[in-house]
C-alpha cells in the first residue's frame, strides 16, 4: 500500500482563464478533470476501504471464509483504486512544482522499491537485478516523487516482461549526474510508440491494454526528472526489450532551511472530522496503539470542548470543515497548548493548503483517500522518534 503521509507540499489548484486571454488547451482541461475527479473520489474512497479494512481484518466480528474471500477481493480492488487516485495527486504535485525537499540517498530509494516489487516480480515469473554503485551522493530533492519515479520505471519493466524474463535496475553517478536505469527482456516498442509513452493516459498500442494500468507511471517519471532538472530517455526494439534512464543533477535545489521542532511524545490523540464514517475509522485504526487514548469528534466546537479539558499530544484534523475549518481550529487548538501536533486531512491540497501549512507549522498532511495502514504507522513513527 502506498503511504498517505505527505510532509507538506504543493499541489496545483487549477484556475479557468479569462475569457479574454483565450481558451484552455486540451492539456489544461485535462488537468482540471483530473485533479476535480481525484478530489470527488478521495473522501468516499476513504470510507470504503477503511470499513472494507476492519471488517477484513476482524475488528467487527468474525467472518466466514466465502466472507473473507469477498472482503479480500474488495479491498483489493478499492486499493487498485486508492493507487490510481494516489498516482493523481502525485503528477498533478509534479506538475505543480518540486514541493518539499530534502537530502535524499538514491540507493535506499531504489533498494526500497525492488523490494516492495518482489511479490509482483515473483508472480509474473520475472528475475529482478540490481547493480548499484558503492558511494553514490546524496542528492537534494523530493523524496515521495523521486519514489514514485523509479517504482513506476521498474513496475513497467516488470509489467511488459515475459515470464523467465530479466529486469535490471542500475544505479550509477558520475561528477554532475545521477543516473537510474531500468532494462527489460520484454516485448519492447516501436520508434512511433516512444512518442507517446510519456503522454499521461497513453500506451504503447493497443494491444498492451490486457496488461493492465491506465498509462499513468511513465508521465509521472517524466514530470518528477523535469521538476528535479533532470530528464527520463527511453530506449527500445520491438521484441528485444526496452531501457529507461532517469538522470537527476547533483546540483539540486537548495535544501529546505525550515527550522523543525521536535514534536512531543504522543499519548493522547483526537481525530476531528465532520463526516462521522471518516472520524470513526481513524478511530477505531488509532486505537490499536499501545498507550493511547484516542478521542473522535464531528465538529471544531466539540473539538475545543475536549481540548480545553486536557490537552492534546496529536490532534488530526479535517481541513475543509463548516464553521471552523482546519485552519481556525489549529489556532484554536494551539492558543490552548502550543505543543499540540496537528496534521491535517485533506481531499484537495493546492498552494494555499501549502501556505498556511507552513505558516502554522502543521506536521503533515494527509490525502483522501486515506491509507490506513498509513496512518497507523505515521503516528506510530511520531511515537518511536519522540519518546
Amino acid at each position: 500500500m502506498d503511504d498517505v503521509s505527505y510532509p507538506v507540499q504543493p499541489q496545483r489548484t487549477p484556475q479557468p482563464r479569462p475569457a479574454e486571454q483565450g481558451g484552455q488547451s486540451l492539456e489544461d482541461v485535462s488537468s482540471v478533470i483530473i485533479e476535480n475527479v481525484s478530489h470527488e473520489l478521495r473522501t468516499p474512497l476513504s470510507v470504503m476501504l477503511g470499513y472494507a479494512s476492519l471488517l477484513h481484518d476482524g475488528a467487527l466480528g468474525a467472518l466466514t471464509p466465502e466472507q473473507q474471500r469477498a472482503m479480500s477481493a474488495i479491498v483489493n480492488r478499492a486499493d487498485e483504486m486508492r493507487s490510481l487516485v494516489t498516482r493523481l495527486g502525485i503528477l498533478m504535485e509534479a506538475e505543480a512544482g518540486l514541493g518539499d525537499v530534502q537530502e535524499v540517498a538514491l540507493d535506499e530509494i531504489v533498494r526500497d522499491v525492488i523490494t516492495a516489487k518482489e511479490a509482483d516480480a515473483e508472480r509474473a515469473d520475472v528475475k529482478v537485478e540490481q547493480e548499484i554503485d558503492d558511494g553514490i551522493p546524496l542528492l537534494i530533492g523530493n523524496i515521495l516523487q523521486l519514489r514514485e519515479a523509479i517504482s513506476a520505471l521498474v513496475d513497467n519493466a516488470i509489467k511488459f516482461t515475459p515470464p523467465s524474463g530479466t529486469v535490471t535496475v542500475k544505479l550509477h553517478a558520475d561528477s554532475e549526474w545521477v543516473y537510474v536505469e531500468v532494462a527489460d527482456t520484454g516485448i519492447g516498442m516501436h520508434e512511433e510508440a516512444l512518442k507517446h509513452i510519456f503522454t499521461p493516459f497513453g500506451k504503447a498500442h493497443s494491444s498492451t491494454r490486457h496488461y493492465g494500468g491506465v498509462g499513468l507511471g511513465l508521465s509521472i517519471t517524466r514530470s518528477v526528472a523535469k521538476r528535479h532538472k533532470g530528464n527520463v530517455v527511453a530506449e527500445s526494439q520491438p521484441g528485444k526489450g526496452s531501457r529507461f534512464t532517469l538522470r537527476i543533477p547533483l546540483d539540486s535545489p537548495e535544501r529546505r532551511t525550515d527550522s523543525e521542532t521536535a514534536p512531543r511524545p504522543l499519548r493522547r490523540i483526537l481525530v476531528v472530522d465532520d463526516d462521522p464514517n471518516v472520524s470513526f475509522t481513524i478511530q477505531s485504526v488509532l486505537q490499536k496503539l499501545p498507550d493511547c487514548e484516542v478521542i473522535a469528534a464531528t465538529s471544531s466546537d466539540q473539538a475545543l470542548q475536549y481540548a480545553a479539558q486536557q490537552p492534546f499530544d496529536l490532534v488530526f484534523t479535517d481541513y475543509k470543515m463548516p464553521n471552523m475549518n482546519g485552519v481556525e481550529l489549529t489556532k484554536a487548538i494551539r492558543a490552548l497548548n502550543p505543543t499540540t501536533l496537528v496534521m491535517w486531512i485533506t481531499a484537495h491540497g493546492g498552494r494555499d493548503v501549502e501556505v498556511e501549512a507552513r505558516q502554522l507549522e502543521v506536521h503533515r498532511y494527509l490525502t483522501k483517500p486515506l491509507d490506513i495502514a498509513g496512518i497507523r504507522q505515521t503516528a506510530q513513527e511520531a511515537l518511536k522518534s519522540h519518546r
